[in-house]
């Protein structure tokens, strides 16, 4: 299996996949240190949500 639709490389703020697209690369942080996925897509910008 591969994955597709992601770019090949690496991404420390999101997604990609090895060069072979046999590996899912993803960028992680500790709880809180950026704003969630849901305070972005409501327009809230900045750090340290809890």
């Amino acid at each position: 299996m591969q994955f597709k639709g992601l770019p090949a490389g690496y991404n420390a703020e999101g997604a990609a996949v090895s060069i072979d697209g046999l590996e899912l690369r993803i960028g992680i942080c500790p709880q809180g240190d950026q704003p969630s996925p849901l305070h972005q897509m409501n327009g809230m910008s900045g750090v340290n949500y809890n």
